[in-house]
């Protein structure tokens, strides 16, 4: 489960810093937002059939892996974008979007389904209800780390107005994809400890 704690919450901060990131990185205007999402989500949703083939194929751990470094890597490229390669960022977002179908829509279900049903086969007892309760704490938390997260540091090097408020700047913006990318990475460490059965 903290395998999926650090994911999502890195994941969250992606999703969440996305309208910052065009306004401020890419300088283009809000109403692009649609298309933004349209890629990364779009590519999750084309690449859904083609990762659990995949996963069924070389093993949910090997494909849920490559997902994850699929994420990293176009979060890495996200970091390099500026208003004058804006076109940049939608090669990113296909990537992480490839990555997204698994990572996030597949195989951590497909996980837990499994720990499920083999909790109930050797005890004789269902939990899977029980399971994704835990799920659902946990998926919680993540969007409680995301809005902490997004909320102090998308602020960082902001000069305060006559009424101390401070904005997003594109070092903050910079900083919290930092951020994710470090909670991707822990991820990545722990699902790789883990055992295939």
């Amino acid at each position: 489960m903290r395998d999926f704690s650090f994911f999502f919450s890195g994941f969250n901060i992606l999703r969440g810093v996305l309208t910052y990131y065009l306004t401020i990185i890419m300088e283009l205007p809000i109403k692009q937002m649609t298309v933004i999402s349209a890629i990364l989500f779009g590519m999750a949703g084309i690449c859904f059939p083609i990762t659990n083939m995949l996963g069924k194929k070389f093993s949910y751990k090997k494909i849920l892996v490559l997902d994850i470094m699929l994420l990293i890597a176009g979060t890495v490229g996200l970091l390099f974008v500026n208003s004058s390669i804006s076109w940049l960022a939608y090669i990113m977002l296909v990537i992480c979007g490839t990555g997204l179908s698994g990572s996030a829509f597949i195989f951590p279900q497909a996980m837990l389904s499994e720990i499920s049903a083999k909790i109930s086969e050797t005890e004789k007892v269902s939990l899977e209800g029980f399971m994704f309760g835990i799920q659902g704490l946990f998926l919680k938390l993540a969007f409680l780390v995301q809005q902490s997260v997004v909320s102090l540091v998308i602020i960082a090097g902001s000069i305060p107005d006559v009424q101390g408020r401070k904005s997003a700047t594109g070092l903050g913006v910079r900083s919290t994809l930092i951020v994710a990318l470090v909670l991707f990475g822990i991820s990545l460490v722990f699902y790789k400890l883990k055992k295939e059965d």
